[in-house]
């Protein structure tokens, strides 16, 4: 059941209901903690707080599965040849989709700076530097759910999808930026 916790899930709740109500075919995807090679994301902010500061302090009390926007792309695409395929029988309805496993952005930082360091990327810090604190550690304007796990189950019964583990998906996006 949804339970929005601050202005921007409430919109995103209400365009999710204004689709699902249009009255035709849609597949709407709930998603997690996007990262990727290109934009703005956790793991690159922590690669450039990584290379400019001696330590960090990240929150250890949420958890969730960071889902590569490649993942996204993937599976969009997938939903569509399927639609292409299967118009009459198309199974519109909302659907999560992030990769397996979860972790807290504290262990997910700590990833990133070891992944990074057996890459050569330039690092000021190591893993060990990074400091667990609790979500009233670091306040921010908009309340973050504990918990941001999401049941994949229905979109990998429906359309398939066998999403990868977080931990080789974010080995994989360090391999795309250090080949840059």
């Amino acid at each position: 059941m949804a339970n929005p916790q601050c202005v921007y899930g409430s919109s995103k709740l209400a365009g999710e209901q204004a689709v699902a109500t249009a009255g035709t075919a849609h597949a709407i995807l709930r998603t997690s903690w996007v990262f990727g090679a290109h934009g703005g994301n956790f793991l690159k902010t922590i690669l450039r707080l990584a290379n400019e500061r001696d330590q960090l302090s990240i929150v250890a009390g949420q958890i969730g599965a960071p889902t590569p926007a490649s993942l996204l792309a993937n599976v969009t695409a997938h939903i569509i040849q399927q639609y292409r395929r299967d118009k009459c029988d198309f199974p519109s309805g909302l659907y999560h989709l992030s990769c397996s496993g979860s972790t807290s952005w504290y262990e997910y930082a700590q990833l990133v700076v070891e992944l990074a360091a057996t890459h050569g990327f330039p690092l000021k810090l190591s893993a060990a530097d990074i400091q667990p604190i609790p979500t009233s550690g670091y306040p921010t304007p908009a309340r973050r759910p504990r918990n941001s796990q999401l049941d994949c189950s229905k979109i990998q019964k429906i359309f398939g999808t066998h999403p990868p583990d977080w931990h080789d998906s974010v080995k994989h996006v360090l391999a795309q930026l250090d080949q840059r």
